[in-house]
Formats: C-alpha cells, sequence, structure tokens
C-alpha cells in the first residue's frame, strides 16, 4: 500500500487567513481528519492557540500555526459545522 503525499503551497493563497482542509479519516467510516493552519494573511502575532479548538473539538491539537485532530482519533463533526464554528472563533479572536 502506497504512501499518500500532499503539499500545501501557501504562496498561491496569499489572502488566505486561516486554511482548513478535510480528509475522510481511514478505517473510521463516517469520520474525518480536519487539519488547519495559518495563512499568509493571518495577522502577525495571531496564534490558534487563540481559537481554543480543544474547547470545541477534544480530539484537536497542535502548534501555534498548524495543527488538527488526527492523532486524536478525527471527528464526526459535518465539515460546514465546524468551518462555521472556526470562522467564528477566528473572528473573535481578531477582535482581541
Amino acid at each position: 500500500m502506497g504512501e499518500e503525499i500532499s503539499e500545501l503551497y501557501l504562496e498561491s493563497l496569499p489572502n488566505a487567513t486561516l486554511l482548513v482542509m478535510a480528509e475522510p479519516y481511514l478505517g473510521k467510516p463516517g469520520y474525518r481528519t480536519i487539519k488547519l493552519r495559518l495563512g499568509n494573511a493571518a495577522p502577525a502575532g495571531l496564534s490558534l492557540k487563540e481559537l481554543h479548538l480543544e474547547n470545541y473539538d477534544k480530539q484537536y491539537g497542535g502548534r501555534w500555526d498548524a495543527g488538527a485532530n488526527k492523532r486524536g482519533g478525527g471527528t464526526k463533526i459535518g465539515l460546514n459545522e465546524y468551518a462555521h464554528a472556526i470562522s467564528l472563533m477566528l473572528k473573535e479572536a481578531l477582535k482581541a
């Protein structure tokens, strides 16, 4: 079985503040892995830690600029619901 390879080229999305990527969680039907990455348009000093994603998705973990819920086992939260929640968290963090 071959290894999956993917790349994220941030320069192709110069106006992105935050990128949200999702893929099926292998071996767990109905689950998905959500990956987040600060984009090039993120304000200086913004950290994903400010979003407090672990309060929304107990499986989420990561660094200040990138994270995912893969190590925690993924999520059954729908992608649209997840993206909407992240949008609200980002708006709140940018107000501060």
